[in-house]
């Protein structure tokens, strides 16, 4: 029979095991559904780090404000598109290539701006 010093023990030790048995990453994912959430084409990591070229540009200087607010719209709308695009659960293929082709839009505008001459005054 257990005494309470075992059982305590057993609990205790049993407790983090218990508690991480959740499904992991689940926190981020969980408002898409299954079929989209499932397969990875790469637009949302696009569009992150698309948002991170931005405001490494700002941050250095190398877009005008007027040049980043540009962007951001840019970058917003296609973000919106793609929500509008997965309101039925999935993305087709055409959904898809439009999607890219507006990325790869985008992301040569960005490349432009940054590269431009023009610089933002501290």
């Amino acid at each position: 029979m257990l005494n309470t010093k075992n059982l305590l023990l057993i609990l205790l030790l049993g407790l983090p095991v218990v508690a991480s048995a959740g499904t992991p990453h689940t926190h981020h994912v969980a408002f898409k559904p299954a079929h989209v959430r499932h397969f990875d084409d790469g637009i949302e990591r696009a569009l992150l780090r698309q948002r991170q070229e931005i405001r490494a540009g700002i941050r250095r200087g190398e877009l005008t404000r007027q040049e980043a607010r540009k962007l951001l719209r840019e970058h917003e709308r296609i973000a919106q598109l793609k929500a509008r695009y997965e309101r039925d659960g999935r993305l087709s293929r055409d959904e898809r290539e439009k999607l890219w082709h507006a990325l790869n839009r985008v992301q040569r505008a960005i490349y432009n701006e940054r590269h431009d001459a023009q610089r933002r005054r501290a």
